[in-house]
């Protein structure tokens, strides 16, 4: 059985291995250190970059199993004997340097997991690197060993969950793939697809981990191994009935262990409470450890927590096998004490982070999103204890949150839950008008019919009643998740009271922010009734107020709206392009404005003559549908693949695409204003006539048989095929960039960093588009920063904005 295990190709490793092998070649760089978890790789890594370095350069490798390296002596001679250094004499450790110098070598020294507190052995290998100046080296241990020369790179597990791509080319899902057909396994269906990949995401990407889990796919289906997988703790993957040879990697872990101080280990088991990635805040706020910072650090070097940088806190998490070995090892009583300390801490940031401010009324607040997996496990434990207070508390901080990434019915269940419990627990009206005004709104977000509305209604006029005497800003806030309702109603007169309220009382407690976005709201309503004056005048008030009030989202989201009006209402404007508004909300992370700008960005591009842009908007508004099941998402994408499909003469399949949409009519007559109607009963003329009213009339009637998940995954096919087959073209974006130059203070380059901050790059993303390194970029910024007297990348993103107006 190891032979599978040990010949499977490295498979997500390219990059590492590229990078390993340019450390060595970088001048005065002579070591360089892998460390990691067990099972990342490290080995498997190493041996492929020395490979690389026999290959491409006059180097040889001398290959030193450093597991067994007991003290400095047989390391000496272990070293001397892998690099065949003939008639070596132990006594001559001063010399090992100039014999290793005496041709051009790298030492490779695997597994060298010495004692930390063994200073022998690394003031050794110090001496070695010093004294071997030409001599390169290359460690894996599983903490840092930091010396002079030397770099060090931490291996991190394979990618899991959002990882870009088809599931089939996802590096672990390939790996568990390669081993499973080679102990004989069948080929997967695109059912085991699925299951596999959440095998994958189960062991946190450990490849030794998904390497053991395939190796028994003869005898347990990827559905069976993930049922097993999710058993309560103790869990299955440390039990020999489904993989019984992860001793190296319960060893590890408890090597790990070793190494920590009392203080560190309690963190560690403190840190099981959390389900996802969260700050050091949370974990101070749950743990009583002395110095939670420094014991973190202590727990990342030993890759016992991972760290994450890539957002815009630093944020930690445990190896899901990490884990569970350490919940295993607690007591049951520890475990009970823990977890309410969990729930304390949830509730207590969920009140802190609604209970003063508005902007909970239209966005979710970045301390919520960081740990929404958290917060929603919390939730569940609140409704499972009949806490109504905490479940209300709950549902206000995470419903925002949904409602940004497209909500579930499972978002829907759980709010409907949550206010049945308040409504029986007699709660404060304050609580529950929120949690029935955000009920209003998730279910106006699933809206597919006009019978669906009886529940919005029930649940919107129930908000609004409870609210009627309450505090103004608090009734403001209710007030906005009504109006927001409005996009499943074709009958708008009484949300169009409801703003036309809101704008009144905001503009009487001088709420700005709350006043800007009840203009948008109700410039929208007046689109959709055909008032293009007043939908213009309240769309330009509330951009003159995101500008002033230097708010991105505000700015980014009123001058989408502008953009969606009729040119004659806006000829007097100079706006960005749909295409650089998609690029701004994606900076801002405005969810909602993204969705919302995706179909004009794809009418744009088509308009342009630029087929493949437009149907790379169409995808992700397609995939976005498909996630999350809201089908109506589906139906403005749909018509315009329609237009590109009578644009490529394939009239029968516009007529099909027709009959999709029309499945969603009553909606799209709320969601649409009437000028995108009428070109799209247009279109419905002009192809029934080309094509003859027979055959028009039974390739619409094809499309709509279809169900509505049935219909988005057919077009997206269709979508994705066509792509396939289109030629590469400039993307869509940028931000106004010759006017720009012409009156900015920042250089190209700088104006470079700018347009790609836009786009929402990270630092590592803007180096590999300039080719320059992160450093760098952390340069570029600061000086931008400071020439332009911004804070940070939401202010640089409005700067832009406005330079582009």
């Amino acid at each position: 059985m190891s032979d599978p295990l040990d010949s499977t190709p490295l498979r997500g490793r390219t990059g590492v291995v590229r990078r390993v092998v340019e450390q060595l070649g970088t001048p005065g760089v002579r070591l360089v250190s892998l460390t990691g978890l067990a099972g990342v790789g490290k080995t498997r890594i190493a041996r492929t970059a020395a490979a690389r370095v026999e290959d491409e350069t006059e180097r040889t490798v001398a290959w030193v199993d450093a597991t067994q390296l007991l003290g400095t002596e047989l390391f000496d001679a272990a070293v001397a004997r892998a690099a065949r250094i003939a008639g070596w004499d132990s006594t001559a450790a001063d010399r090992l340097g100039a014999a290793l110098d005496a041709a051009p070598r790298l030492v490779v020294l695997d597994g060298f997991d010495v004692d930390p507190a063994d200073d022998e052995m690394h003031d050794r290998l110090t001496e070695l690197v010093r004294d071997a100046p030409t001599t390169r080296f290359l460690l894996t241990a599983r903490t840092p060993h930091r010396v002079p020369w030397g770099r060090l790179l931490r291996i991190e597990p394979l990618p899991t969950g959002d990882a870009a791509g088809e599931l089939r080319s996802r590096p672990g899902v390939e790996l568990f793939i390669d081993v499973s057909t080679s102990v004989g396994a069948a080929a997967p269906t695109d059912d085991d697809l699925l299951a596999i990949d959440a095998v994958v995401e189960r062991l946190g990407g450990n490849p030794l981990a998904i390497r053991l889990a395939a190796s028994r796919s003869t005898t347990f289906s990827p559905s069976t191994l993930l049922s097993l997988l999710d058993r309560p703790s103790p869990n299955p993957i440390f039990a020999s009935g489904v993989l019984p040879d992860t001793s190296e990697l319960r060893t590890s872990i408890d090597w790990g262990i070793a190494q920590l101080d009392q203080n560190q280990v309690s963190l560690l088991r403190d840190l099981t409470a959390f389900r996802g990635p969260i700050p050091v805040d949370a974990a101070e706020a749950v743990s009583d450890v002395e110095d939670c910072i420094g014991a973190v650090s202590q727990l990342v070097d030993v890759h016992l927590v991972d760290a994450d940088h890539t957002g815009p806190l630093t944020t930690f998490s445990l190896p899901p096998i990490v884990r569970e070995h350490v919940v295993s090892a607690t007591d049951s009583q520890d475990r009970i004490d823990l977890r309410l300390r969990h729930q304390r801490w949830a509730v207590e940031l969920a009140t802190k982070e609604t209970a003063a401010g508005t902007g909970e009324a239209h966005t979710a607040t970045p301390g919520v999103r960081i740990v929404e997996a958290d917060l929603l496990t919390a939730l569940r434990r609140a409704l499972e204890a009949d806490d109504p207070a905490a479940a209300g508390v709950l549902v206000v901080a995470l419903a925002p949150v949904w409602l940004s990434e497209l909500t579930q019915d499972i978002h829907v269940d759980l709010v409907r839950r949550t206010a049945r419990l308040l409504e029986t627990g007699r709660a404060a009206d304050e609580l529950l008008a929120l949690v029935h005004g955000w009920l209003a709104l998730l279910l106006a977000e699933r809206a597919v019919g006009p019978n669906s509305l009886d529940d919005v209604d029930v649940a919107r006029l129930r908000a609004l009643d409870l609210s009627r005497h309450l505090d103004p800003i608090l009734r403001l806030r209710v007030l906005a998740l009504a109006v927001r309702t409005g996009r499943a109603y074709v009958e708008r007169g009484p949300l169009i009271e409801c703003c036309d309220e809101a704008i009144q009382l905001a503009s009487n407690q001088g709420a700005e922010d709350f006043l800007a976005r009840f203009e948008i709201w109700g410039g929208m309503l007046a689109h959709q009734e055909g008032d293009l004056d007043r939908a213009g005048g309240l769309a330009q008030r509330a951009r003159e107020r995101g500008l002033h009030l230097d708010d991105a989202s505000l700015t980014v989201t009123a001058t989408a709206f502008l953009r969606t009006l009729p040119e004659t209402t806006t000829c007097d404007l100079k706006l960005p392009s749909a295409a650089q508004i998609v690029a701004s909300a994606r900076a801002c992370d405005e969810q909602r404005v993204l969705l919302w700008m995706l179909p004009p960005a794809s009418l744009e591009a088509l308009a342009d003559g630029d087929l493949r842009a437009a149907t790379e908007y169409d995808i992700e508004m397609l995939e976005r549908a498909r996630d999350a099941g809201v089908w109506v998402l589906a139906a403005v994408p749909t018509i315009t693949q329609s237009k590109i499909a009578v644009h490529r003469g394939d009239l029968p399949g516009a007529a099909r695409m027709h009959g999709i949409a029309r499945n969603h009519m009553h909606i799209l007559e709320a969601m649409l204003p009437p000028a995108r109607l009428a070109g799209f009963r247009t279109d419905c003329d002009d192809v029934r006539t080309s094509l003859g009213a027979g055959a028009y009339d039974e390739a619409a009637a094809g499309g709509s048989l279809l169900s509505p998940s049935e219909a988005t995954i057919e077009v997206l096919a269709h979508a994705r095929q066509l792509l396939a087959h289109l030629e590469p073209s400039d993307s869509a974006g940028g931000v106004g960039r010759r006017d720009e130059e012409q009156r900015s203070p920042l250089t190209a380059r700088e104006l470079d960093v700018v347009e790609l901050l836009v786009a929402g790059d990270s630092n590592k993303d803007i180096a590999r588009h300039l080719g320059i390194s992160p450093k760098t970029v952390m340069h570029h910024t600061s000086s931008i920063y400071r020439k332009l007297g911004v804070r940070g990348r939401a202010e640089t993103v409005a700067w832009a904005m406005r330079q582009a107006a």
